[in-house]
């Protein structure tokens, strides 16, 4: 009966350190309540979605946040990437997913190597929340780096 409790618990040990071993912090949670406003813009006879920050929203521009996501090819000048809580097939450049799924992460340098669509990587830097311009994406992390 002995032998059995002691594989009982050698098992729940060895589970419990394999489900602890994959997981990642990742703050996309912190951005699912997000609502938009639509705005009309005339030189292009369109609406365009803007952030509508509730409270819990505006506590954490100037926080330090740490997320993991897709590589979004996008052609930038600057040390600027895009990341997605999705992979491209169903990212929110493809319709099928909302703004709250992707940050634009201005990196402190250039990313050590180029990367390619669907690279999964994380990075940290500090919110900034954008709630005026309907040509940068809603959710910013300046200052960031790439965490290996």
């Amino acid at each position: 009966m002995k032998w059995r409790f002691n594989i009982i618990v050698f098992l729940s040990l060895i589970l419990c350190s394999v489900s602890s071993y994959g997981q990642e912090r990742n703050d996309w949670i912190l951005f699912e309540e997000a609502t938009f406003k639509e705005i009309f813009v005339k030189e292009f006879f369109t609406f365009k979605s803007l952030l509508n920050p509730d409270e819990d929203i505006l506590k954490l521009e100037g926080q330090e946040l740490w997320i993991t996501g897709y590589y979004i090819p996008v052609a930038t000048k600057d040390s600027s990437i895009i990341l997605s809580k999705t992979p491209f097939a169903s990212c929110f450049f493809c319709g099928s997913a909302g703004q709250e799924t992707v940050i634009d992460v201005r990196l402190r340098k250039a990313p050590p190597r180029n990367f390619v669509a669907d690279d999964k990587i994380s990075v940290k830097g500090v919110l900034k929340l954008n709630t005026s311009d309907w040509e940068t994406l809603s959710f910013i992390l300046e200052e960031s780096i790439i965490v290996e």
